[in-house]
């Protein structure tokens, strides 16, 4: 419909050079929907207070795959912010 159509037209890299605030971005490294490589690392380079962490082992769902680590991860972010980012099972960017 419509909505896709929209989302599908939608730079969103042309848009975050705009967004000031500080930004986690996390992705699975199995991700096979959508690879890290075909849009994360891109959009966290274009964020200009951006980090990205990897989690290992994760495919499209991290939520599901490994909420004890995502759930650490949203909880030192939202603490802390990205100063002193480590979560469990993943490399910093």
């Amino acid at each position: 419909g419509q909505v896709r159509h929209a989302s599908a037209q939608a730079d969103p890299l042309a848009f975050a050079t705009t967004v000031q605030s500080q930004t986690l971005i996390y992705h699975g490294t199995d991700d096979r929907v959508n690879p890290l490589q075909a849009g994360a690392i891109a959009l966290a380079a274009a964020l200009p207070n951006a980090q990205l962490l990897r989690l290992e082992g994760c495919g499209h769902l991290p939520e599901v795959e490994a909420p004890y680590e995502v759930n650490l991860l949203l909880d030192s972010f939202l603490r802390e912010g990205l100063d002193n980012l480590r979560p469990l099972g993943t490399a910093a960017e």
